[in-house]
């Protein structure tokens, strides 16, 4: 390895040891809430209500450009540095799938307030791996660019969001930023948002926005078109929230193993947010989906229950989950009808950050138990089994392709992948963070490819500002 190379997966761990020392200096109130997961969303009444006493990265979260404070500019940013280790990725027996790739993500973003009603906001992601991979390796792109509108009636808070966006809905099992890859997904399109009370209700319009390596070439052209309405209303005594959502979908060239061509989709859901008190939370939802896909007929559906129990006054705050899912596969391969399930937009690491496989023609079991050791300390073990839905179709990744065929063996049971991580917040903007993971084939996998464990680690530091 040249030096030069070297240099380059050193910079991001050197930066954030300069801007750590430089956070950890500050004599600072607690700014957790005020970092969002969609950089977007962050509020500028945050900032002006909780800003330090003695700012010095602070203080580019909120830069007033007139006298009246009307007009504030804001600057943030990222750099998250990872490095996995992969023993039989894919399950495979070839030397080539033992091995460690390191990869970094840096992202800058600037947001202009202008007045009440108006920001605009732009995003630049920069995403490097050992390898080029899809959504994980890209000299530089604009990742957003948008502008909001914000009308405040006398009940309710109308606006509307255009450009390029993320989107990140629910539990993320459809619709996700893809947060766990180097480079987020993001669409180009509008939304129009009411939000009052009791009731939000968005409808919008969007272009899938493909990344590619090359600088500043990510397009949304010839990618999946998607468009719906949520409805999502607040249950009384601060319960939770129901949602029930309209998702249409389509794209060119989709491949199942029963059936490709163009894919029209329509998704019809609903889903609760439970929290019962300081003990109990449950999450669930059910969706259906029709439409077509060349000359067969679209029929599927999916179960997910995500639940958990929180002894929030013990000490460690120990936390039981149990996860539960049903997502269909296609029955027969001759009846003009396809019954596999799409999660279209669907976070890679909802079973972890070895993401493998995804919601498609899959029955799962996922027990989890966590606790925080201090504040800023939490550790979790968990467990997830996995089979087939359905014997005549075969397994799926992510990225929706079809992996491995269903054909050849009548064995449902996937495999079982064991889990440890725990995250670390060393101050108010770095957090450390290790996930392992052990991934026992079964019989399915056995019968129809490559079926050695895999064995996964992955450690990253992440600094946000």
């Amino acid at each position: 390895m040249n030096r030069f190379k070297i240099t380059r997966k050193l910079l991001p761990y050197f930066a954030i040891f300069f801007l750590f020392k430089i956070a950890k200096a500050q004599e600072i109130k607690p700014v957790f809430e005020g970092y969002k997961l969609m950089r977007s969303d962050e509020n500028e009444d945050f900032w002006r209500k909780n800003k330090p006493t003695k700012p010095l990265l602070y203080q580019l979260k909120l830069i007033p450009l007139n006298p009246a404070h009307s007009v504030n500019f804001t600057i943030g940013g990222q750099i998250r540095t990872r490095y996995e280790v992969f023993q039989n990725d894919t399950w495979s027996d070839n030397p080539k799938q033992d091995k460690g790739i390191y990869g970094h993500r840096l992202a800058l973003h600037t947001g202009l307030q202008l007045g009440k009603h108006l920001r605009v906001f732009g995003e630049l992601y920069h995403g490097f791996y050992g390898q080029k991979v899809f959504s994980q390796y890209e000299k530089l792109d604009l990742h957003q660019a948008l502008a909001e509108f914000t009308l405040p009636l006398e009940t309710t808070q109308l606006k509307l969001i255009a450009g390029r966006q993320e989107f990140n809905w629910g539990t993320g099992r459809i619709v996700s930023l893809r947060e766990a890859l180097n480079m987020r997904r993001s669409f180009d399109g509008a939304r129009v948002i009411s939000k009052s009370h009791k009731l939000k209700i968005e409808g919008f319009y969007a272009l899938e926005v493909i990344p590619q390596f090359d600088p500043f070439n990510n397009s949304s052209r010839h990618a999946p078109k998607f468009w719906g309405v949520n409805f999502a209303f607040a249950l009384p005594k601060k319960l939770g929230n129901l949602e029930l959502y309209y998702y249409g979908y389509q794209r060119i060239n989709a491949k199942f193993q029963n059936a490709a061509g163009l894919e029209t989709r329509h998704s019809l859901a609903f889903r609760a947010s439970i929290e019962n008190g300081k003990h109990f939370n449950h999450n669930s939802g059910i969706i259906y989906q029709f439409g077509s896909i060349d000359k067969s007929a679209i029929s599927a559906w999916s179960f997910q229950s995500d639940m958990h129990y929180i002894w929030s006054e013990a000490r460690y705050k120990p936390n039981l989950g149990l996860k539960l899912e049903y997502v269909t596969g296609d029955k027969n391969a001759s009846d003009q009808q396809l019954n596999t399930f799409n999660p279209m937009f669907n976070n890679p690491s909802y079973f972890g950050l070895l993401n493998k496989m995804t919601s498609m023609n899959l029955k799962g079991i996922h027990p989890s138990f966590q606790m925080n050791l201090k504040p800023t300390l939490r550790v979790k073990a968990e467990a997830n089994f996995y089979w087939r839905a359905n014997k005549n179709d075969g397994l799926y990744a992510p990225s929706l392709a079809n992996i491995r065929a269903g054909k050849n063996t009548q064995d449902s049971y996937i495999g079982t992948q064991l889990g440890a991580s725990f995250e670390w917040d060393l101050s108010k903007n770095v957090t450390f963070s290790n996930e392992f993971a052990y991934y026992i084939a079964g019989k399915y996998l056995e019968d129809s490819g490559g079926s050695e464990n895999i064995t996964y680690n992955v450690t990253t530091l992440n600094f946000r500002f």
